[in-house]
């Protein structure tokens, strides 16, 4: 006779091919999209990395911004699979399948086993986490992680051994290098450990528990400290990243929706050189900055910061799925599952269904002591508490999501039991609860958005752009088309369009971005190129000497300049040559640029072997700024040619007191004092 399968096993089997069926579908819905192919924002960061770690490269040349855990998994699965989209996205979505086992298990070791299957049923069909499993960013991983460590707790609290003390610690450490948030719990579960202990505390369950805790700990810290190692090894020894300041800094003040709207680009770059112009060059000094900066924003204002964590709260539990990548919404319009798992018609489903009565059940547990649903109370709510000095988005509430289900099913369970002991007391109370949560998560949730917005279609066109596609010029006039105004749109479309041959497009497309940000390097240097392009040479000068004036050692402008001098060399030389101080031919130039430019064209005057006209404008430019060591070993050169090897040593010695270590300088005054 045939071994008949336990129920469990048989649970089991049913939810993995429930969840399977599911994402087999969806996946090749997905495949329709078309960013399926072009990672986006925070993607594409974590696609630049993975693709450098499976090359067997280090993943930055800088300590990390972002938590590096789901980087290194990504590269795994590009180490096997290649960067082949369908697959690694796939990959993720076998990993979703093993979540909805450990939502099944975890609640299963809680509750009844019909909470269980139920529990693991609606994960399994979760819409927003089917879309952040396709997705090549963290949550899959984070929520892998994160329920790792409420098992391995569970256990350790069944058995008190130091394995399953170990285990907790590895978890939680592997969560932190995944998303940092997690660390607070570490020292909630050490409390909560601690305070459940053996109730004799004899002095041999102390030492055992300070042994658990040791271990617990050892395995945390062996996950942090190689990360820690990697950042010192690049120069600043972050804990495990720095992006914690700016995140805090965007999470508070009275402009949080300003803020948390800013887009990677010239508002954000502007935002991140803050600490650099205020003299902090290290990653963790910039962190720092920006964590005081937030501290003085609270204490200058403590009645507004408690009212925006109020209004941080609101939006964690409201419905609406609010973005940060890029909108989920218009993602429906690909994927008619998706579209029958995500929607909002007076409900935000599913997130403003299932967060109320998951917060009507975490209320039941505190209020019946369900105290096998501790650690899952102190999890959400320390997480909770973790998150909310950030911001908040969709994707970062995915973390508590399966425990969120689970104090869900477990209430739907509670109102059954009181519906069907007809305790209508409980009932009434416990719906009005329920309703009034169901009104805060749904208040004006608003419309669904069938379109993507202007950065969707930006970030498609920069995947376009970078392989070199002509359908990328159209994706960028969609985004401008919506946001007239979009700096890098423009910027993108305007450096497109001037290697088209449209230059006087660019000219109008780089002129927005220069309206709003006019000291931005990049753009200055692409304005100036198609202002030479259209044959105004004049104007490509003044907007080089302009991006010398805020950076003199730019090397591209350097080089762009020594080309627009050739042009205006070969144009009118008497002109140049008799510019002095005190002209106004170049009214933009400081000192130090012009210095710079005659620099620039006494290269072009040596190459000539014009050297009486090249030593008397680096004699110039010695009287503009005589703080560039180039001019005077370029001056020495010229002094050589023309027969002052006198006058030459003493240029080449110049230089050398300016920069010891230039290699030209030192070589030629060791020719000309062997010579003389």
């Amino acid at each position: 006779m045939k071994r008949i399968l336990p129920n469990h096993t048989i649970v089991v089997i049913g939810l993995v091919a429930v969840a399977l069926l599911i994402r087999i579908v969806y996946i090749h819905e997905l495949s329709d999209n078309p960013f399926f192919n072009y990672p986006v924002v925070d993607s594409a960061t974590y696609d630049d990395m993975a693709v450098r770690i499976a090359a067997g490269e280090a993943p930055s040349d800088e300590p990390f911004f972002q938590p590096p855990l789901y980087p290194f998994f990504l590269g795994l699965l590009y180490s096997i699979f290649g960067r082949e989209f369908f697959a690694v996205r796939f990959a993720q979505m076998i990993l979703g399948v093993l979540n909805v086992v450990l939502c099944y298990e975890i609640a299963r070791r809680i509750f009844t086993p019909r909470i269980a299957i139920v529990s693991g049923l609606i994960f399994a069909l979760y819409g927003t986490n089917l879309f952040f499993e396709g997705e090549l960013l963290a949550p899959v991983l984070i929520i892998f992680l994160n329920q790792c460590i409420v098992l391995c707790f569970l256990a350790y609290m069944r058995k008190r051994t130091w394995g399953w003390a170990f285990a907790t610690g590895l978890f939680t450490g592997l969560s932190s290098i995944t998303m940092a948030v997690i660390l607070p719990f570490a020292a909630v579960l050490m409390i909560y450990a601690w305070m459940r202990r053996n109730r004799d505390a004899t002095m041999a369950s102390q030492r055992q528990f300070l042994w658990h805790g040791i271990a617990f700990m050892a395995g945390i810290i062996l996950c942090i400290l190689p990360v820690t190692l990697y950042n010192a090894s690049q120069g600043d020894a972050a804990l495990i990243s720095t992006n914690a300041g700016i995140n805090m800094f965007i999470g508070t003040g009275d402009d949080y929706d300003r803020k948390v709207a800013i887009r990677p680009g010239f508002e954000w770059q502007a935002l991140g050189n803050l600490p650099i112009r205020a003299g902090y060059r290290k990653p963790t000094e910039q962190s720092k900055y920006f964590i005081y900066r937030s501290l003085d924003l609270i204490l200058d204002d403590p009645l507004g910061y408690g009212l925006l964590l109020v209004k941080k709260l609101f939006l964690y539990l409201h419905g609406d799925e609010i973005l940060r990548n890029q909108e989920i919404y218009p993602f429906r319009g690909y994927s008619p599952l998706l579209s029958l798992l995500i929607w909002k018609h007076v409900i935000a489903f599913p997130y403003g269904f299932f967060a109320p009565l998951g917060l009507l059940g975490l209320i039941l547990m505190i209020r019946n002591r369900t105290r096998r649903a501790y650690p899952l109370i102190l999890f959400i709510i320390s997480h909770v508490a973790a998150l909310l000095p950030f911001f908040i988005a969709a994707r970062y509430r995915m973390n508590v999501l399966p425990f969120i289900i689970i104090c869900a099913i477990y209430a739907a369970y509670e109102l059954y039991l009181t519906v069907r002991d007809r305790k209508y007391k409980d009932v009434i109370s416990y719906g009005v609860v329920l309703c009034a949560f169901l009104i805060i998560s749904n208040w004006r949730v608003g419309a669904m958005s069938d379109v993507y917005n202007a950065d969707a279609y930006y970030n498609l066109g920069v995947g376009h752009m970078k392989e070199e596609s002509p359908d990328a010029i159209d994706l960028y006039r969609q985004a401008i088309e919506l946001d007239p105004d979009y700096p890098e749109a423009n910027s993108n479309l305007g450096a497109m369009l001037d290697q088209r041959g449209n230059h006087e497009e660019a000219i109008q497309c780089f002129s927005k971005v220069l309206d709003a940000y006019p000291d931005d390097i990049e753009t200055n240097i692409n304005y100036g190129n198609s202002l030479f392009n259209t044959g105004d040479i004049q104007g490509a000068r003044r907007q080089f000497m302009k991006v010398l004036d805020l950076d003199p050692d730019n090397n591209l402008a350097l080089n762009n300049l020594r080309i627009v001098e050739s042009r205006l060399s070969s144009i009118s030389r008497d002109t140049l040559q008799e510019k002095q101080p005190g002209n106004e031919i170049f009214p933009f130039a400081s000192p130090r640029s012009e210095a710079i430019r005659l620099i620039n064209l006494s290269s072009v005057l040596l190459s000539e072997e014009k050297y009486a006209e090249a030593a008397e404008m680096l004699r110039s430019a010695i009287r503009y700024d005589d703080s560039f060591p180039q001019a005077y070993n370029n001056l020495g050169i010229a002094l050589a040619e023309s027969g002052d090897e006198e006058g030459a040593i003493q240029a080449f010695s110049r230089a050398l007191e300016l920069d010891p270590s230039n290699a030209s300088a030192k070589s030629n005054l060791k020719r000309m004092n062997e010579k003389h």
